[in-house]
């Protein structure tokens, strides 16, 4: 099913997408595997359409959960449900993460996962693609970036050997080395 090139219309990546496509489910059911249900996207397009997608199915939960935090402060006396919000990184839309339990409630961190581990060791991620060759013609957003160990150690955090990839160039990058 997976053509040569990107058919994401506003695609804006000028290099070779060579290592880079991805299948998308259109109608978001990974059961469906007719092919008039897949779409080829290079890993940038993947992400802003996948990110898009969970937004607008999250817009009404977003209003529940403002909804409810209303509530919840009206009535806080009453309930001891603390409600999970989305991470304070500025950007990211990941849920925060939960920090322990105690008398049956769950409390949260401010961050999620992914931010408070780079926060912990002091690694801020970049605003662009630090591969200096990088094809994409554009801003970024946030959930396009991905953290990159240089030396390919998952395990090493220094702030020296962690760099800021777009997901094209995470994916060039990347997928050679797990194909051998």
């Amino acid at each position: 099913y997976k053509k040569n090139f990107c058919e994401y219309p506003q695609c804006s990546w000028k290099g070779s997408f060579d290592k880079i496509l991805e299948l998308d489910h259109i109608d978001g059911n990974k059961a469906n595997i007719l092919e008039s249900n897949f779409i080829t996207l290079c890993s940038n397009c993947h992400k802003i359409k996948t990110y898009n997608e969970k937004n607008e199915s999250q817009k009404t939960s977003h209003e529940k959960i403002e909804l409810i935090r209303e509530q919840h402060q009206n009535h806080q006396s009453q309930t001891k449900k603390i409600i999970r919000a989305i991470c304070l990184t500025n950007g990211c839309t990941n849920l925060q993460s939960k920090h322990d339990n105690r008398n049956g409630v769950w409390r949260y961190k401010k961050y999620c996962r992914s931010c408070t581990r780079l926060r912990r060791i002091g690694y801020i991620k970049k605003d662009h693609c630090e591969n200096k060759e990088c094809c994409h013609n554009g801003t970024f957003q946030y959930f396009m970036l991905e953290v990159d160990h240089i030396d390919e150690n998952r395990t090493n955090n220094s702030k020296i050997n962690l760099q800021t990839l777009c997901a094209n160039c995470h994916s060039i990058k990347t997928v050679p080395k797990k194909q051998q």
